[in-house]
């Protein structure tokens, strides 16, 4: 397996507008691997790993077959299938309202603690290379500062790559060991990539739902991280991904080939 994913939720998406999008196929699983695989070779593997009840909607299972996704860590559980509201402001605020009761077995999922785990996937934990975050949890770890200064923060503390994340603004992507640093804007922003720089106007073009663009922008940033080693390169290719994300509600449909073109 060369790229493991987690959680699968259902979204019940509610727009500004009042219109809705039910039972969506959500959560940083499928959204994660779907920016991965639009980069990915054919030959990589790469897997989802969650649990799902026998309320697990059909053709949200079917998007992940079509996607060529590998699902034999999708696990059946007692429990319904981890489902929420997802409920969209004007301003971009996004508000999750979970729609199941949270029994132990959700909660251990969500939240299982260290010592639970087996001492390989604790060591697994401690040598994570890249750290992704957005901008207001960047905030509640290292303080709130300009995105720079929390870049500086959140390398300072060992992180190799960071990826600061600024939903229409773009993202900010920093090497620590050379301090190569490039904003790479949102794909809808009519501007070149600006080294070193935090300035240029972007552009909102076809965005239809920002839910998920974060998970796809690590996904496919992890997968041209992994293939190039180049900075720049692994930043557009994640915003390029988001941008797919972001022009549907819910997940993009299939078939991955036509993403895949429109990518190139």
């Amino acid at each position: 397996m060369d790229l493991v994913t987690f959680t699968v939720i259902i979204d019940d998406i509610v727009y500004p507008d009042g219109h809705t999008c039910m039972a969506c196929l959500g959560g940083g699983g499928p959204q994660t691997a779907f920016g991965a695989k639009i980069w990915a070779d054919d030959a990589n593997n790469i897997g989802i790993a969650s649990g799902i009840g026998s309320d697990f909607p059909c053709p949200c299972k079917r998007w992940l077959e079509d996607m060529g996704i590998d699902l034999s860590g999708l696990l059946m559980w007692s429990s319904p299938t981890l489902r929420a509201w997802q409920i969209l402001e004007l301003d971009g605020l996004r508000t999750q309202v979970w729609r199941i009761t949270m029994g132990d077995e959700v909660l251990d999922m969500l939240r299982p603690p260290l010592s639970s785990l087996p001492m390989m996937y604790r060591e697994l934990v401690s040598s994570g290379n890249i750290f992704s975050s957005n901008e207001k949890e960047a905030a509640s770890l290292v303080g709130p500062g300009s995105p720079m200064e929390m870049i500086e923060r959140i390398a300072e503390l060992g992180a190799e790559v960071v990826t600061l994340r600024r939903g229409p603004f773009g993202s900010i992507v920093h090497r620590s060991d050379t301090r190569e640093t490039w904003e790479i804007p949102a794909f809808h922003a009519i501007c070149a990539p600006q080294k070193s720089s935090l300035q240029g106007k972007n552009m909102m073009e076809k965005v239809v739902d920002p839910t998920g663009c974060g998970n796809t922008f690590c996904g496919a940033f992890a997968m041209g991280w992994w293939k190039t080693r180049d900075l720049l390169t692994a930043g557009l290719w994640g915003s390029i991904a988001a941008s797919f994300m972001a022009e549907y509600e819910g997940v993009p449909p299939p078939p991955l080939s036509n993403w895949r073109k429109q990518a190139q």
